[in-house]
């Protein structure tokens, strides 16, 4: 994340999906990236894109 922080500075907001929610939300905190878990709809069957993820 450091590196995406050096190389975008204006970038403030990134949506991820429950895959990446371990370090991910840790890692982006460190330079000031507010990450946000998108969750999935568990009553949704099979594929469906979700929003900013």
């Amino acid at each position: 994340m450091t590196k995406v922080a050096a190389l975008h500075p204006t970038v403030t907001k990134a949506w991820a999906d429950n895959g990446y929610k371990t370090k991910a939300v840790e890692l982006a905190a460190q330079p000031g990236i507010d990450l946000e878990i998108v969750q999935r709809d568990p009553t949704t069957r099979g594929f469906q894109v979700q929003p900013r993820r």
